[in-house]
């Protein structure tokens, strides 16, 4: 159970600092090459944003029946 609490956390900071280098990333949205990576980027970011909550539901239902 510990290692799950842990796993979560882990994946709530992961999410926490692509948020944050996304908006700074956005600062630079002037200039045409950064432009681009940000747009490449944002779709990147939800799709491991999807696959990391599809791993959050994974360890709540685990920790659920574990806890049973």
């Amino acid at each position: 159970m510990t290692e799950m609490i842990r796993l979560r956390n882990e994946l709530k900071s992961i999410g926490n600092n692509l948020n944050q280098s996304v908006k700074k990333l956005h600062t630079l949205e002037q200039i045409s090459e950064f432009r681009a990576w940000v747009i490449i980027n944002e779709t990147h970011q939800q799709i491991l944003a999807k696959k990391v909550d599809e791993i959050k539901a994974k360890i709540n239902q685990i920790s659920d029946a574990w806890l049973q």
